[in-house]
């Protein structure tokens, strides 16, 4: 199993693959962080129990948006710690963490610019996932660019690779993005998959 997580102590995006489930976890204001923390590390604890349980044979894997803030960014405080819990969390449980900062994994899935977050949710929902907010296409998008980079069998890499190139384009085609720039992100996600094959 693959987590895709968009950390956030207020708003908490998550992304399951292989079954292509995506929905943000949301804290009250009311509680204290350590309470926020703790309902948020419960919530991934259960998640790779469930994993282990149902599926041992196929590992998990967690992917998560880490990036630098500064002292002015709303929320870079929450962030960071919830970053730091899950990693702390996960060591224990020996569960493999990739940290990945979003222009890494903006870009190889080909979304950029400042519309990116609109982007992002038409591009995961062109590749199957519903119903998601912001939050929750930024963990799918975690996990969809994993795929990419992730060693494949070769026909599961061509598969993948229509399946993307033909949301890319509807994605583009949505934002009003042109043509070229819609080969460009091809070409990028193309390249992409292929370094790993």
């Amino acid at each position: 199993m693959i987590i895709g997580i968009d950390p956030g102590i207020a708003n908490c995006g998550f992304a399951l693959w292989p079954n292509r489930l995506a929905y943000t976890i949301k804290t009250p204001a009311t509680w204290t962080t350590s309470q926020r923390l703790d309902h948020l590390w419960r919530h991934l604890e259960a998640i790779v129990a469930n994993a282990r349980l149902y599926n041992p044979e196929s590992g998990v894997r967690v992917v998560i948006e880490d990036f630098i803030t500064t002292r002015k960014m709303r929320g870079a405080g929450g962030v960071h710690r919830v970053i730091g819990v899950f990693q702390l969390g996960l060591k224990k449980l020996g569960v493999d963490v990739v940290l990945v900062k979003p222009r890494q994994w903006l870009q190889g899935l080909g979304v950029q610019g400042s519309g990116h977050k609109v982007d992002t949710m038409a591009l995961v929902r062109q590749l199957g996932w519903v119903n998601v907010d912001q939050h929750a296409a930024d963990a799918a998008g975690l996990v969809e660019w994993w795929l990419c980079t992730e060693t494949e069998s070769t026909s599961d890499t061509a598969k993948r690779k229509d399946t993307t190139n033909e949301a890319n384009k509807a994605a583009s085609n949505k934002s009003g993005k042109s043509k070229a720039t819609a080969n460009g992100r091809r070409k990028r996600v193309r390249k992409q998959r292929n370094k790993k094959v």
